[in-house]
């Protein structure tokens, strides 16, 4: 596991591993995002001032990330990498010192080959989209955590 603690933000991934038998074992990552103002765990886009304008900027910023990744790994996506990318949130998500990860696990992008796939936004690109999200997030205006 990884924890992250910026502002009023306790952001934690944990990475898990298993075998059952079969050709490989199988990974997977989850992210939790929990909030100490309030003491429960929030879904990331409650960040933002707009939570539905984040999670389509977000969405739009990180299918371009999926997409500069290459012609090889993009050849490999389902078919409808774009649609599962949109709902980013419901995923692993992980904020850290550079900005905010999403981890999509093996088969969620792609066949197990891909591997697991983890698209960033930096600071910058997320203070267009954050709204306020920044200050609870410990973050000053110039995306330095």
């Amino acid at each position: 596991a990884q924890g992250y603690m910026g502002g009023e933000i306790i952001s934690v991934r944990t990475d898990t591993r298993g075998y059952t038998g079969g050709a490989h074992g199988y990974s997977y990552t989850t992210g939790y995002t929990f909030d100490l103002s309030t003491g429960q765990f929030i879904d990331p886009v409650q960040l933002a001032e707009d939570p539905a304008a984040f999670q389509e900027g977000a969405a739009e910023a990180l299918i371009a990330a999926a997409d500069s990744l290459g012609r090889e790994r993009r050849d490999l996506y389902w078919d409808n990498y774009q649609d599962i990318i949109r709902e980013w949130n419901n995923g692993a998500v992980y904020f850290n010192g550079e900005g905010m990860t999403v981890i999509f696990s093996a088969y969620e992008l792609g066949p197990y080959v891909l591997g697991a796939v983890e698209l960033t936004l930096d600071w910058e690109t997320l203070a267009d989209l954050l709204d306020g999200g920044l200050a609870r997030l410990g973050v000053e205006a110039g995306g330095e955590a």
